[in-house]
């Protein structure tokens, strides 16, 4: 700015020069301020703003920074003198720094100013600002000044005085906000100072737009691109009760902690916010999105109380696809017990079902668990009526069916239907049991669940006793020679896989499913771990006919239509029984045709074997022979030759087991067909000469067989086997 403006009148005298200097806007501005001329200092001031703009060309810096300077003046003294609309105003036209201003709201500025900080502006403005600490002293100076001593006590205390300064306390908040609204509007458009500056000036409007009971413009201002400082609006968002406002703050910032906090205390009736209608939700959807177990576990128990089905949702998916360790498990279960019983029962299933957990603790308890709301549910008499008519009913029918599928096919779709068919299942597939303490639980309610006692009578091992219970006491033939099949299994996977297709209990059957190499979902846990109680899903033959022998037993022990049953599974299962074993077995006055279908064809089957057996052993002497050439020529396959035999069986009988090499004497004599015969092997040379013998230390022949030798000639003389 220069010292002095261009003089247009100069007078020169014999002893000085004379210059008659225009007075400067500044100047003028100042007088006309100094006679309180507000108004004619403010038409001044847009004169020349007018002039400036219409004049592109003429605007300088200098005289910008003048205008600026004039603007800043005037505001100022509009602020002085509480005229806060327009100081204001003014002070947006000369570009003031926001700070300055915001230095005169305390309990807005909060921590923002540091001490040192510092910001620059006109010398020749800063001895011109208030020397206030704030507007409430500056409004509270003024009413002084004006009223005082007129009001009566004081100017605090008199009510016109005190409705005037929060009238003029509140211009001078809106007047903040006005200034700071149009400032972030010219940001926008241009390129901003300092980014410390937009954090001050979007912390302070954010803080301003709090206290206004519409938080329209609020939340508009977080959505927008923003520096709001979190910790510094975050004490005035909670005494305005914008709880939803510091929600979505929390969530640009990532402080889900304090975000879940919040909602909390919402949903317990400490905090309102007609924004946020269902805070619950709004936990349960961002814990879902978390992958900290920590945090899971921080909120869940909280959570179980106000929503227990959700909770145990959330619980069971923050595994995020790793297996959880057994412990952790047992004390989530614990932890749920304390709060919900109910919720821990779904984790408890959870875990089974969905996890395929392979604690034996865990499996105890769900068995206990499973047992104990059938029970509860026996303890109701209508059930229990109904179980024990279930049971007489199919005694007395002539059902081809199991028990089971009867059971299923006539009770109507109901909680405790599902209850007994899920007990039955589970304990089915599961092998890690105790099955002593689940039979003994049992037997109290024998009568009625018959079908469960053969089920762990039979992963007991004690088949006579499951059998017993399946023909005797529920007359279930077919569920017992399935029990003969499966190897002691009364629930086959095909019949759990049209229950579960039937019943909706898709998840359940699948324990029943065929294991792969891990245990996991979809893989069954009667295989699962190894265990001496398990049985194998398909049995071999030797536990097959241990079983049909037992159920033949069982049909032999009982009376009237058993020897009807006894004799079907006679002719059904004759290939599994032993003809000589069965003779000793039948009762004397059992009639002759309940087994003579049975005895024919064991003995057809038995002549049958005999004949096969001759017939490889004249084919096998006949490999012996010397090779022949077939009488069609054009058949060019030889038998093969005696030494073709030999190169052939050496390395069988090698992998056999070892044998001994030794030479012959020089006396020996004989043929090698005697050594064969007192067990000893001639090994012949491609060539036809004895290089040695080996004693095979395996009794009992070739392969463990014991067998005729064929009588065979020397090969100028061929015979035929004296057996024809």
């Amino acid at each position: 700015m220069p010292a002095f403006p261009h003089s247009n009148v100069l007078l020169v005298s014999s002893d000085a020069v004379h210059s008659l200097l225009p007075p400067t806007l500044i100047s003028q501005i100042g007088a006309l301020l100094e006679l309180n001329k507000v108004d004619r200092a403010v038409a001044l001031a847009e004169q020349h703003r007018r002039r400036l703009n219409g004049d592109p060309n003429a605007i300088d810096r200098v005289e910008a920074q003048e205008l600026r300077f004039v603007y800043q003046r005037i505001g100022f003294f509009c602020l002085q003198n509480t005229s806060f609309e327009d100081a204001g105003k003014h002070l947006r036209t000369g570009d003031l720094d926001p700070r300055i201003l915001i230095s005169y709201f305390p309990d807005l500025r909060g921590s923002l100013f540091k001490p040192g900080d510092s910001v620059k502006m006109f010398a020749g403005i800063a001895k011109y600002l208030p020397m206030a600490q704030s507007v409430e002293e500056i409004v509270v100076g003024n009413i002084v000044k004006n009223y005082s001593p007129y009001m009566i006590p004081d100017t605090k205390s008199a009510p016109p005085t005190a409705e005037l300064n929060r009238i003029l306390q509140s211009a001078a908040y809106d007047m903040l906000e006005s200034f700071l609204k149009r400032h972030r509007e010219k940001r926008a458009s241009g390129r901003s100072p300092s980014h410390e500056l937009d954090a001050i000036v979007d912390t302070v409007y954010a803080k301003l737009l709090a206290r206004q009971e519409n938080a329209t413009t609020l939340y508009a201002l977080i959505e927008e691109p923003n520096n709001i400082i979190l910790e510094e609006v975050e004490p005035d968002l909670l005494n305005q009760g914008k709880y939803n406002a510091l929600c979505q703050l929390y969530d640009r910032a990532g402080a889900v902690e304090k975000q879940l906090d919040l909602w909390s205390k919402i949903t317990d009736g400490q905090w309102s916010d007609s924004d946020i209608p269902d805070p619950l939700t709004n936990m349960f959807v961002l814990l879902g999105k978390q992958r900290d177990r920590r945090l899971i576990q921080k909120w869940a128990m909280w959570l179980t109380s106000k929503d227990s089905a959700r909770a145990v949702k959330l619980i069971t998916s923050m595994d995020g696809g790793k297996r959880s360790k057994p412990e952790d498990n047992i004390e989530m279960l614990e932890q749920l017990r304390a709060v919900d019983p109910s919720a821990a029962s779904r984790f408890l299933e959870h875990l089974i079902l969905q996890k395929r957990s392979d604690d034996r603790r865990l499996h105890v308890e769900f068995a206990n668990l499973c047992l104990d709301q059938m029970f509860n549910y026996i303890a109701d008499e209508a059930v229990s009526k109904l179980w024990r008519a279930k049971v007489s009913g199919y005694q007395k029918s002539s059902a081809q069916t199991s028990f089971l599928s009867y059971f299923v096919s006539t009770t109507p779709d109901s909680e405790h239907k599902r209850v007994r068919l899920k007990t039955i299942l589970f304990l089915q597939a599961s092998t890690l049991l105790d099955l002593e303490a689940i039979l003994s639980r049992l037997k109290d309610h024998s009568g009625i669940l018959p079908l469960e006692m053969a089920l762990i009578e039979g992963k007991l091992g004690n088949h006579h006793s499951a059998l017993t219970i399946l023909v005797d006491k529920l007359h279930d033939e077919p569920s017992a020679e399935a029990y003969c099949t499966l190897g002691g299994q009364v629930v086959s996977p095909v019949l759990a896989k049209t229950i579960g297709e039937s019943c909706d209990l898709k998840e359940w059957t699948s324990l029943l499913e065929p294991q792969t190499k891990e245990t996991g979902r979809g893989k069954s846990l009667s295989t699962a771990v190894t265990d001496v109680r398990a049985t194998p899903v398909n049995a071999d033959e030797n536990m097959k006919k241990e079983l049909v022998t037992i159920l033949l037993k069982v049909y032999m022990s009982s009376s009237g239509p058993s020897i009807d049953k006894a004799s079907r599974l006679l002719d059904t299962q004759a290939m599994n029984l032993d003809a000589l074993e069965i003779i000793t077995m039948v009762p004397l006055d059992w009639p002759v045709n309940a087994v003579s279908t049975f005895l024919s064809r064991s003995l057809r089957r038995l002549l049958h074997s005999q004949h096969e057996g001759m017939i490889i052993k004249n084919l096998s002497a006949g490999q012996n022979l010397e090779a022949s050439r077939p009488t069609d020529p054009r058949d060019d396959r030889l038998l093969m030759t005696p030494s073709q035999v030999a190169d052939r069986t050496w390395a069988i009988i090698r992998e056999e087991g070892a044998v001994v090499e030794e030479a012959l004497e020089d006396g020996d004599s004989g043929s090698s067909l005697e050594k064969l015969d007192e067990g000893i092997e001639a090994v012949i040379s491609p060539a036809g000469a004895d290089v040695g013998t080996s004693f095979d230390e395996k009794s009992g022949g070739l392969h463990g067989y014991q067998a005729d030798v064929a009588e065979v000639y020397p090969d100028d003389h061929p015979t035929e086997d004296k057996d024809g």
